[in-house]
């Protein structure tokens, strides 16, 4: 109820009726709702049917309760009589042919619609039209001149970019003259502010034909509801019910929210279908929605998010559930954005795929306090590209692969943090980071895996975390600290750092499977340094340290280690390379130091040492050319 003739004008307002007293509605209770030039329109009654009521006021904001309000009637005294029947549709700003049922403003004509055309080169043609499968004509209440003049309203009820708002005609002639004067329609106080009193939210329910029962396809009308919460600047609400779609297009900024992940579901509609399909650099925000692949898993992604020519930037998605898709969340020209409280659920091939070919090295996207579930053989976080990357606090189950990274030719990037995830039952691995194959012109640079529980699954996996490959001189500055490995299978690895530059590996846990085994706690190979190896727990690790390099530094308190070489450097009978083990300490007085060399095939060994107070080096012993060497050392710092 409007209540504006009250002599306390501090009492006047919006009013929700009731047998007791009554009290100001929701929407109209705190002071930032009300302004100077807010309008209110009057549905029924014998006087203010239809009328249209503005708030004046001398303060700017209204403080309610204290300011002095009033509502004066919107035009003149004409107003009574100076509303058109509301329009189905209006045209979007180009000239059209006055005939047949075509679609205008996204919505297919019937017969007998009344469309508000607004828009013609020749504005004598402006007027209300009935629209008809032949040439249309002029309604029959807008056609005697005394029925147009300047200041009549209009409501527009459907339409991508017009709906729910109201034009005013104008005119130079007063009164107009059908097919004489020169007619234009201009939108009332088109402003957010005055659009969100009109209508506070948007639901794609309001758009008419919209099956929440997942029976038929509604992408078009789902789009039709987009652009129409772009137009008025609000968001858009999914109802409950579940929504058959096929690559619904958000082409600028929107904000779409469910009802709950449990409530409101996009199914995707076939088995090669997409979800939403995000191509605009501005922000999108996506919240408390279930988005569901085609029944035995749809081949497209549930959410693709792209920056059209640009990239796309500070895109938010939270509290969703993504499912039975090829890949749950691909980016590839986007930056910043963010992932929170999410659940990525039997994805066929990525959980998540992260790239970002508009710069690779644009950063500070994260996931995080997400649950990511992988069908079999899946690579559950998969990053490209996109410098910056946080991954933190995430359940990640399953799989072929945790995370991991395929490094493309020609990109340099840098940044990633992975902290606080529990990465478990991968049959790959739980973390890889490799580069392609072809070796062109890739860095990768300052990488922190800390903190962390990697678990190994059951199956063919063999090292648990996988640090660069063969490939030299493309990964730099890594870290590996504070996490717990947990090795089942008795003959794996649980970390290995491969050709890496500029690395510690401090303050781990390695467990290995009970009884006997040939795990490995760290192994390094190729030319992988310098690297530190600082102190760190073995828990049942044949082998703790296996080293493949010419040096490795290594805490004091690491006291066991073991060196895996082939003596295929060997002169004659005699090998001729050396090892050489660096103390990150030195020892105060030179340390007790057990050195035991096995030729593996033949079983034979030897005790030998060369030790100071910083360094043991082992070298020339008098195995067979191109046997397999294994040198396991012993450390005691003196009491």
């Amino acid at each position: 109820m409007l209540v504006k003739d009250q002599a306390d004008q501090t009492t006047n307002g919006i009013y929700a009726v009731s047998t007791g007293s009554w009290v100001r509605t929701g929407d109209a209770q705190s002071n930032t709702q009300f302004f100077q030039g807010m309008a209110v329109c009057v549905a029924v009654g014998t006087i203010n049917a239809r009328l249209i009521f503005i708030c004046t006021t001398t303060d700017d904001p209204v403080v309610i309760g204290t300011s002095l309000v009033t509502f004066s009637p919107f035009g003149n005294t004409l107003l009574n009589t100076g509303f058109f029947a509301p329009c189905r549709v209006a045209t979007t700003g180009s000239n059209i042919a006055l005939s047949a049922l075509q679609v205008i403003d996204g919505v297919q004509l019937a017969a007998g619609d009344r469309v508000l055309v607004k828009d013609q080169t020749s504005t004598i043609q402006n007027g209300i039209y009935t629209a008809s499968a032949g040439a249309w004509s002029r309604s029959t209440d807008v056609q005697p001149n005394t029925s147009f003049f300047p200041g009549m309203a209009v409501n527009v009820a459907s339409g991508n970019a017009n709906a729910e708002i109201m034009y005013i005609l104008n005119s130079t002639d007063d009164p107009v003259v059908i097919g004489t004067s020169h007619i234009s329609f201009a939108p009332f106080g088109v402003t957010p502010a005055l659009i969100a009193i009109v209508r506070k939210e948007r639901w794609l329910s309001d758009v008419p034909g919209v099956d929440f029962t997942g029976a038929t396809d509604c992408t078009a009308l789902v789009r039709q509801a987009i652009l129409g919460a772009q137009a008025a600047r609000m968001p858009l609400n999914i109802d409950p019910g579940t929504v058959l779609i096929n690559g619904a297009v958000i082409d600028g900024p929107c904000s779409i929210f469910g009802c709950g992940r449990s409530e409101s579901m996009l199914q995707i509609n076939g088995a090669t279908g997409n979800g939403l399909l995000i191509n605009t650099p501005s922000e999108v925000q996506i919240e408390s929605l279930w988005i569901r692949g085609a029944p035995g898993a749809s081949a497209g992604a549930g959410i693709s998010l792209a920056g059209g020519a640009s990239q796309n930037l500070f895109s938010t998605f939270r509290d969703l559930l993504v499912d039975q898709c090829a890949a749950g969340f691909a980016t590839t020209t986007a930056a910043d954005w963010t992932i929170d409280n999410c659940v990525f659920n039997v994805c066929t091939v990525y959980s998540v795929f992260v790239q970002d070919t508009y710069n690779p090295d644009a950063g500070d996207s994260q996931i995080v306090s997400s649950t990511l579930a992988g069908a079999a053989g899946s690579t559950l976080i998969y990053q490209a590209s996109s410098g910056g990357l946080k991954i933190t606090g995430n359940k990640i189950i399953g799989g072929a692969y945790g995370y991991r990274m395929v490094l493309p030719d020609n990109t340099q990037t840098v940044d990633l943090l992975f902290t606080g995830n529990s990465v478990e039952n991968q049959t790959a691995g739980g973390l890889q980071m490799v580069r392609s194959s072809s070796l062109v012109g890739s860095t990768f640079a300052n990488v922190a895996i800390t903190g962390n529980q990697f678990a190994q699954g059951l199956g063919a996996v063999t090292t648990l975390a996988q640090i660069g490959d063969v490939n030299t001189g493309w990964l730099f500055n890594v870290a590996v600290t504070g996490n717990v490995f947990t090795l089942s299978d008795p003959h794996s690895t649980a970390l290995t750092m491969n050709a890496v530059s500029d690395w510690v590996a401090s303050g781990n846990i390695f467990f290995g499977p009970t009884g006997a085994n040939s795990c490995f706690g760290i192994a390094t190979l190729g030319t992988s340094g310098p690297g530190r190896i600082g102190a760190n727990l073995f828990e049942n690790i044949n082998t703790p340290i296996s080293n493949g390099s010419v040096a490795v530094f290594v805490d004091p308190l690491t006291q066991h280690g073991s060196v895996n070489i082939t003596t295929s450097t060997a002169v004659g009978a005699l090998f001729s390379g050396s090892i050489t083990i660096t103390f990150s300490q030195p020892f105060l007085t030179v340390p007790r130091l057990k050195v035991v060399v096995t030729d593996t095939s033949s079983g034979l060994s030897a005790t030998v040492g060369a030790v100071t107070k910083t360094q043991a080096t082992i070298f020339a012993f008098g195995f067979t050319n191109g046997a397999s060497v294994q040198v396991l050392w012993e450390a005691f710092a003196d009491a």
